[in-house]
């Protein structure tokens, strides 16, 4: 099953879409705003957990990609680390769309 309430962002919102059910659906939504990746997970949650449970379309915006002057193959996994805990906490499948 595709995630498809949870969006994560850089910089810009989009839908990354993780739980069931697609983002343009949404009735709900709950817009988090961070600076740094992990931020969502030190500082939000249990909201996130539960606005996720719950079935809100949640989106997480990272205001900096954190790469501490790393490559972006670095980004890029923290960038998986955060879709992961995102699925998990939807009780879904990691799989991700792009819209």
């Amino acid at each position: 099953m595709l995630l498809g309430a949870v969006a994560l962002a850089m910089g810009v919102v989009t839908s990354l879409s993780p739980h069931a059910g697609s983002a343009a659906a949404c009735t709900t939504k709950v817009l988090n705003v961070v600076a740094h990746y992990d931020d969502d997970m030190f500082f939000l949650n249990p909201d996130v957990q539960e606005d996720i449970t719950a079935g809100r379309c949640v989106q997480t915006m990272f205001v900096t990609a954190g790469d501490a002057g790393y490559t972006l193959g670095y980004v890029a996994s923290r960038e998986d680390g955060i879709k992961a805990a995102y699925a998990r906490m939807a009780g879904q499948a990691n799989v991700w769309n792009v819209t």
